[in-house]
């Protein structure tokens, strides 16, 4: 079973993924930020374009789409950290909200997302990760308010979902 993490960056999405790893010994943590970076990098290197938000989404649904392929019947579980950058084009919002039954956001309040991020300025945070399409796609999912909750409870809260999906999958 896959299951997709969203969310505004800085809303705790890895370090609760990470978390669980101890948990969840058989599971599989696919951090797509961190690939994504490294290919941006590569590309940059060798004096290529990396295409924007377009070209982040389509080297993202490649992966994504070779995972489902692969192991989209297995009895396996994998996480998949989708970073926020990840979820900038319409085809991104159309992909997770189709797959809104196996994608947990993971959020806190535009304020205190603004907080975590020190020198990010407000209109471009509102635009790349709080946009009308990103809260409607948000409004979808099932989800956890890391505001309020220690690192813990963010981890026991996400379990509980975890548990409640792979229970509603294996029925």
């Amino acid at each position: 079973m896959i299951l997709f993490f969203v969310g505004p960056s800085r809303a705790g999405k890895t370090t609760i993924l990470r978390s669980l790893l101890p948990r969840f010994q058989d599971a599989t943590l696919i951090d797509l930020d961190n690939e994504e970076n490294s290919a941006v990098k590569k590309l940059q290197a060798r004096g290529c374009n990396p295409g924007g938000w377009e070209g982040r989404w389509s080297r993202c649904r490649f992966r994504l789409d070779s995972l489902e392929r692969k192991y989209q019947d297995s009895s396996r579980l994998f996480f998949v950290d989708v970073g926020a950058g990840c979820l900038q084009t319409q085809a991104a919002f159309q992909y997770f909200s189709v797959r809104s039954r196996t994608t947990i956001l993971v959020t806190a309040p535009f304020e205190t997302i603004l907080q975590r991020h020190k020198g990010r300025g407000t209109e471009e945070l509102r635009r790349t990760e709080f946009s009308d399409c990103h809260m409607s796609l948000y409004e979808k999912l099932s989800s956890v308010d890391t505001s309020l909750l220690s690192p813990e409870e963010a981890v026991e809260r996400v379990v509980f979902h975890i548990e409640g999906l792979v229970a509603k999958h294996s029925t």
